[in-house]
């Protein structure tokens, strides 16, 4: 963990005393090196706590390890009890929340440490953003959509850009807690990001497809654009689902998760594909081509930066991803109440 030899701010308390926390959770011992990196050892075992540095040189020369920084004074110095005791003293935070695979606070307390050691000006609205709750992102969600309401009154067809900003927003943020989802269900992501995001986009651009070749089957798009506003409802729900009945403790198959990733990727991108032909099939009715094109591009675009922003950087690490799935099904259920208001 990033640690420091000479002062801890609050944010670094913070964050050092939430993996320190977890860690005594599961661990019933737990030894910290403190240093500018703090190197932290978990055991079951008290064992870690009586390795002398003459106990350790004495093992190294057992096992004929040659080292160059490993000596004898530079284990005296970073093994120093008074060290040690002004570390423990310094970072002890006995009731600071701790980090889960679902809810990961250590992920947000290290996204403020980094953004406040290099821009102070974020430390009040990063302070300020800890404090959301779901009730209080819903809210959020649902004033936000109440200015819509007023603002679509006189130009209906507002409401098709709207959605489809929301549609970029959320499948943005599928992408993400998908993502988030297979790291911790499988155990590494790294080796596998690329087939992850090439399902996301193969779904995309699928749903878009059939979308596109059975436009002129289908009799009333905006109907049509509200059930698939319906079925991202449902495919968040469904998430939720898979979410909290998947054991994190558990070990499961490697070519289950797999499979199971890759497919709920897939799905989430053509449900989202799919929404693109219809909302610009709707547009273009009153509108010239390239003002449709442009305005239902730009609004998914725009959807999609802030999904990034918000869902990166807020979203997950604060309300983890059971919350985070809740709020994108309150958003799609506003979104489509918005449709079925402004439908002409």
């Amino acid at each position: 963990m990033t640690g420091s030899l000479t002062y801890y701010s609050k944010e670094l308390k913070e964050l050092n005393a939430c993996i320190l926390n977890t860690l005594s959770r599961v661990f019933p011992n737990v030894f910290v090196i403190p240093g500018d990196i703090n190197l932290i050892l978990a055991s079951p075992s008290a064992d870690i706590f009586n390795s002398s540095p003459l106990t350790l040189c004495k093992k190294i020369a057992d096992y004929d390890l040659k080292t160059n920084l490993i000596t004898l004074p530079h284990l005296t110095y970073r093994l120093d009890q008074e060290r040690r005791n002004w570390f423990n003293s310094s970072v002890k935070t006995p009731d600071m929340v701790i980090n889960r695979d679902l809810v990961p606070e250590g992920l947000f307390l290290n996204i403020v440490y980094q953004n406040i050691l290099f821009t102070p000006l974020l430390k009040r609205p990063l302070e300020f953003l800890r404090g959301i709750n779901l009730l209080t992102a819903s809210l959020s969600v649902i004033i936000l959509f109440s200015l819509f309401f007023f603002l679509t009154r006189s130009r209906r067809k507002l409401a098709i850009p709207i959605a489809i900003g929301t549609t970029g927003l959320a499948a943005m943020i599928f992408e993400l807690i998908l993502l988030f989802g297979f790291q911790i269900f499988y155990g590494y992501i790294f080796y596998e990001v690329g087939i992850l995001i090439t399902a996301f986009l193969g779904g995309m651009a699928l749903g878009a497809i059939i979308m596109t070749s059975g436009l002129k089957n289908i009799k009333n798009h905006a109907m049509a654009l509200m059930l698939i506003e319906a079925g991202m409802i449902l495919f968040v729900l469904f998430l939720f689902l898979v979410f909290s009945s998947l054991k994190v403790s558990s070990v499961y198959n490697p070519a289950m998760i797999h499979l199971l990733f890759i497919a709920l990727l897939f799905v989430s991108g053509a449900i989202a594909g799919a929404e693109f032909p219809l909302a610009n099939a709707l547009y273009l009715e009153d509108s010239t081509v390239s003002k449709t094109v442009g305005l239902i591009y730009g609004a998914d675009l725009l959807g999609g930066w802030a999904g990034g922003i918000v869902g990166g950087f807020i979203l997950l690490p604060i309300l983890g991803l059971l919350q985070g799935s809740i709020l994108i099904a309150v958003l799609k259920a506003a979104s489509l109440l918005l449709l079925i208001c402004r439908r002409k």
